[in-house]
């Protein structure tokens, strides 16, 4: 514990990480900052996000929730919080009482994150062995199916199986308690985790027995493995369709705890979150008044947050883990509590009160979404939210499909972070006002055709971390223009409202991206899904270009007949 002139300052070390990381702040070192209290929110609330929310989509994964099902769930997401955030917008602009609500929304953040992480892993899926013999490579069921299912569904569809595999590197020969005889001693074991695909082809009349086709280990092809070292032992846990075998029908995947827990607390964890951050919003606009052109300078709080927080969750989860192919995602939860915690304390001190009323707010609401410049505005935002649910719940799963670890997974979330989103989000005020938000739209969609298409051609996990430089155009100078943008175009007292609805556009987007996404993915992989939405992206492009000349010519119009009106009223006259 520190003192900063006079109050304190409570670090939390992680000594095998050797950082320190301020946890809670309270000193009047900060008391010079402008919009300090807004700049702590942005920070706390993202950061304790951060340790949770991109890390579902492979806690999904890991407990047996297809790709498929994930799409619905996190399409299924953004319409909840579509429908929340004008809801309660409305609500806020109506009662004028955002801190109650702010404080009921984290609080059960904090629980339904927690909750979302710890939803086990399904215990009916069917173990099995990898033997490796001298003929070649094979996939022993420790149970016995019946032979009709096994012919006509495991050898007709590819498996997917998670394995744990241990390979010996080192030996040695040590006497035999036989005369002149040595035994071969393993030394030096490397353990290999891997979601691979399995090929079955049935060996002679065993329903237990299966002789592997084709089954990468690392890049290493398994019959070729197993043939050179016979040392090289696996254990794997195939996918639950293999339940079919046993009861006569697949259970329904809806059917399961599994899924239904994941869907409920992760809604509730993601929907809230997003309701939190169009308030926030709103709230920092409030403060800024004038000065809105700095709403980038106090967002990018929020980018280091989740920067700091995203890698650091990635450690503490592995930590936890050890050497389980299967991930704890606990530690990461727990850390975001805390956050939240503090958060609370930097909420009840933020501006709440002054925020304007409007007379009549359904008049007004519809006087706003009535133009032209804010339905193509929101049209491409909610393409823009397709694209970007891409990129949040499939680029995870596509990088651990090539082999990423989670210690990636949180570097990714790092350079996003601070080399992509910092820059732009400093100057979104100066780039916003000089290109304007609609060539700002069309810098976005180029960005993510760039960004996906180099997606479809990653072979090395790694080599993600260059192509995630472009999160700061797509994602920190788009989230600032649409901020600004619904500010800009709101009228008095309805500010919560149109924040809430320009993002629930941002959700409803994401609503498609998820749910078409995760089919492609499911169906396709990723390599097809991010070549296709790249190119869809560069379309959409011209679209949006076509929207800003439309628009420009519907100004030029507009004020072509306010010009024309006096002279017409002055020849009359005469």
């Amino acid at each position: 514990m520190y003192t900063c002139s006079g109050k304190e300052v409570y670090l939390l070390s992680i000594s095998r990480l050797n950082l320190i990381l301020i946890i809670m702040v309270d000193c009047s070192c900060l008391k010079n900052i402008p919009y300090r209290n807004v700049k702590l929110h942005y920070y706390y609330v993202n950061a304790a996000m951060a340790c949770v929310i991109p890390f579902l989509p492979v806690h999904a994964k890991e407990i047996g929730i297809s790709a498929v099902s994930l799409g619905f769930i996190y399409s299924f997401m953004p319409l909840v919080t579509m429908v929340l955030k004008p809801f309660f917008g409305a609500v806020a602009d109506y009662f004028d009482n955002l801190k109650m609500l702010l404080f009921i929304f984290i609080g059960v953040m904090m629980v339904s994150s927690t909750l979302t992480v710890s939803v086990p892993r399904k215990h009916n899926m069917i173990s099995s062995e990898v033997r490796c013999m001298a003929t070649g490579t094979y996939l022993y069921f420790k149970s016995k199916p019946s032979q009709d299912c096994m012919m006509d569904i495991v050898t007709s569809k590819p498996l997917q199986c998670i394995m744990q595999c241990s390979e010996c590197t080192a030996f040695q020969d040590v006497p035999s308690l036989k005369k002149d005889y040595t035994e071969r001693m393993c030394m030096k074991k490397i353990l290999h985790r891997v979601q691979t695909i399995v090929h079955l082809r049935k060996e002679s009349n065993s329903t237990q027995l299966f002789s592997v086709q084709n089954m990468k280990l690392d890049d290493k092809n398994m019959n070729t493995l197993c043939f050179v070292n016979l040392t090289f032992t696996c254990s794997s846990t195939c996918e639950p369709v293999l339940q079919e075998c046993y009861t006569g029908k697949q259970e329904p995947e809806y059917s399961s705890d599994q899924f239904w827990l994941f869907l409920i607390f992760a809604t509730m964890s993601v929907s809230l979150g997003g309701v939190v951050s169009s308030f926030s919003d709103a709230i920092c606009f409030n403060e800024l008044r004038e000065n809105g052109h700095l709403y980038g300078r106090q967002r990018l709080w929020g980018t280091i947050g989740w920067g700091l927080f995203s890698p650091l969750a990635g450690y503490l989860n592995e930590l936890v883990s050890g050497d389980s192919f299967l991930k704890a995602y606990q530690a990461g939860a727990l850390v975001q509590v805390i956050l939240l915690i503090y958060d609370l304390c930097i909420v009840n001190r933020l501006k709440t009160k002054n925020l304007k009323c409007s007379q009549n707010i359904y008049k007004d609401f519809v006087k706003v979404f009535c133009q032209f410049k804010m339905m193509a505005f929101m049209l491409s935002v909610l393409v823009i939210g397709a694209f970007t649910a891409l990129m949040w719940t499939l680029l995870f799963w596509h990088l651990m499909d090539l082999g990423g670890t989670s210690g990636l997974l949180g570097l990714v979330s790092a350079v996003q972070c601070f080399l992509g989103e910092l820059v732009f989000f400093f100057f979104a005020g100066r780039i916003i006002s000089t290109l304007g938000p609609f060539n700002i739209l069309s810098l976005n969609f180029i960005c993510f055709g760039v960004r996906f298409i180099a997606y479809s051609y990653l072979r090395n996990p790694w080599l993600v971390l260059p192509i995630e430089l472009l999160q700061g155009p797509t994602y920190g100078l788009f989230y600032a223009t649409m901020a600004t943008f619904a500010h800009t175009s709101s009228l008095p007292g309805t500010e919560v409202t149109v924040q809430g609805m320009v993002g629930s556009a941002f959700e409803f987007g994401m609503m498609f991206g998820n749910l078409f996404g995760g089919m492609s993915m499911q169906m396709y992989g990723g390599v097809f899904t991010f070549f296709w939405a790249g190119i869809i992206s560069f379309t959409y492009c011209l679209i949006n270009i076509l929207f800003y000349v439309l628009l420009r010519f519907l100004v030029k119009q507009r004020v072509e007949a306010v010009v024309a009106v006096p002279v017409e009223e002055s020849s009359s006259f005469m």
